[in-house]
């Protein structure tokens, strides 16, 4: 009878149900579509926002081009304005200068002496080698003596004389000697440079400037990394204008709620359509419902009919599954009595066969000792047990109040910094788990954008915080908190963290001079 009723309560919860969960889904499905449109939409702007961020970039890539540009185009300047003297040349003037030396010290090592005597006044033509023509002035009866490097000549009268040191291979070298210094005045007029020192310095200015021209330009390179400046402006203004797009994050936001909103939606209709599913494995349709409810109602009324019939239940009994019950519950404890009965007959024949040497005063004495010391571990264990008892019951309501006062102030700060947005939290032991919106949403830690989960971060350890501190004094040292969050969020936790420190000391370092202005210039210092 019991079980025809729970089944007719179920065909009447399912006939009520069916008509509702159809009209449910249907209800369902333009929502959907809405949050899906809309979900589709906040993708697309996130697409303009993360085209936004490559653009800021893109600007201060070419700002930076536009720096390294004009310091080539700086050091092209003074490669061009320098004079150009290469390597090539400078070893070309040292080879020169080294030739010189080498044979002036050829012709410096066979040096003449001359003396000469005139019984008239003359002028003498005197040339010593490598050397311009000198004017004597020698009067008579006077002498001079002359020292010569390799060779000289004198003209005497038109008369021409030429003495050599050696076998006369000097002449060669007095010839290649000022060959090569020809070369050498020549190669110094080219360059523009009196001398091969000054050639140096200037090679060596030179070769800076060409250093310093190759170092922009592969800064400039590198920066480019493969592209053209060109191409980075093309791609910018590819780009287009993102000046009216909103923070990355504000879309994120939306877009998790919008998720959430969709997933709650998807997850109600996937419910009802299970439902559905599964009565109509069984029945066709509600019309098969409601048929089967009135041969189920049929049922009752005929089982009820018949139990009219039955006789009168004993006394003692309210139904008759009690009765039943009852009888049932006798007759396994008078087979159980049975078996006990059996058991115990065996044991005794088997005890009548081996009897015991012991007499029955000995085996008194002996359960009377082990009564008492029965007695005395019985009392000993009672006294264990309660101390059990109550060492579990201090437990307990230790771990009850380990945390009480935690939560209720996490959410205070938590409200306060998002703008009353979440109205309850649920704990996992000492740590929040998900985070129930205003309008009944739970939310998960992983799935809040960037800015909440550092409001969330500030909250908790303001939370602490007050919950080991309680009534004594102490800071809390706090580094950038609010560099994540957008202006609207940043106001609001500034504006808590002001709050907060009215009970203890609070010291904020940041790199951020926007963040100390907005917790108040005076009560903030620069570090």
């Amino acid at each position: 009878m019991e079980t025809a009723k729970a089944k007719r309560k179920n065909l009447l919860e399912i006939s009520q149900q069916w008509p509702v969960m159809e009209d449910r889904i249907k209800q369902l499905k333009p929502k959907q579509e809405k949050l899906r449109e809309k979900i589709e939409k906040l993708k697309k702007e996130q697409t303009l926002a993360q085209n936004k961020q490559k653009a800021e970039q893109l600007q201060a890539k070419l700002k930076k081009l536009e720096g390294l540009s004009a310091k080539v185009e700086a050091a092209q300047k003074d490669v061009k304005e320098a004079k150009k003297i290469e390597s090539g040349d400078i070893d070309q003037l040292r080879e020169l200068r080294s030739e010189i030396k080498t044979l002036k010290a050829q012709i410096e090592g066979a040096r003449l002496s001359l003396r000469i005597t005139s019984g008239s006044d003359k002028t003498i033509e005197f040339t010593e080698s490598g050397k311009e023509e000198e004017q004597v002035e020698l009067a008579s009866g006077k002498s001079i003596e002359k020292t010569a490097s390799g060779g000289f000549s004198l003209n005497i009268d038109g008369v021409n004389v030429e003495v050599f040191s050696g076998e006369g291979d000097l002449e060669n070298t007095v010839k290649e000697l000022s060959s090569k210094e020809k070369e050498l005045q020549k190669l110094l007029k080219k360059l523009d440079v009196d001398s091969v020192q000054s050639a140096e310095s200037f090679a060596e200015i030179y070769r800076q400037k060409k250093s310093d021209l190759e170092s922009a330009e592969k800064l400039y390179n590198s920066e480019l990394d493969g592209k053209s400046e060109d191409a980075l402006k093309k791609e910018l203004e590819e780009l287009g204008d993102l000046d009216k797009v909103r923070s990355l994050d504000e879309i994120s936001d939306d877009l998790v709620d919008a998720q959430t909103d969709l997933n709650s939606l998807s997850r109600e209709a996937d419910e009802a359509g299970e439902k559905l599913e599964k009565w109509k494995e069984t029945y066709e349709s509600v019309e098969d419902v409601i048929l089967e409810l009135a041969d189920q109602s049929k049922s009752i009324k005929d089982i009820s009919a018949e139990i009219e019939q039955l006789p009168e239940l004993p006394e003692g009994f309210e139904s008759a599954d009690e009765f039943i019950e009852k009888v049932e519950a006798l007759d396994q404890d008078i087979r159980a009595l049975e078996a006990k009965i059996s058991n115990q007959k065996i044991e005794k024949a088997n005890l009548e066969k081996e009897a015991p040497d012991t007499s029955s005063e000995e085996l008194e004495k002996m359960l009377e000792e082990a009564e008492t010391d029965f007695e005395r571990i019985y009392h000993e264990a009672e006294t264990l047990a309660k101390v059990r008892e109550r060492t579990f019951d201090l437990l307990e309501s230790m771990d009850a109040n380990t945390y009480s006062g935690l939560e209720e102030s996490f959410l205070k700060w938590l409200q306060q910094m998002a703008g009353n947005r979440f109205d309850a939290i649920q704990m996992n032991g000492d740590l929040p788990q998900t985070f129930q919106t205003d309008d009944g949403r739970p939310l998960t830690y992983e799935i809040l954008s960037h800015g909440t989960k550092d409001i969330v971060a500030l909250a908790w350890r303001f939370a602490l915080t007050e919950y080991f501190l309680k009534d004594q004094t102490g800071f809390i040292v706090l580094d950038d908190p609010m560099v994540d969050m957008d202006p609207k969020r940043r106001k609001m936790a500034s504006e808590a963290i002001e709050e907060f420190a009215k009970k203890q000391q609070v010291l904020v370092m940041t790199c951020h001079p926007e963040h100390g202005e907005m917790l108040g210039a005076e009560k903030s210092k620069r570090i």
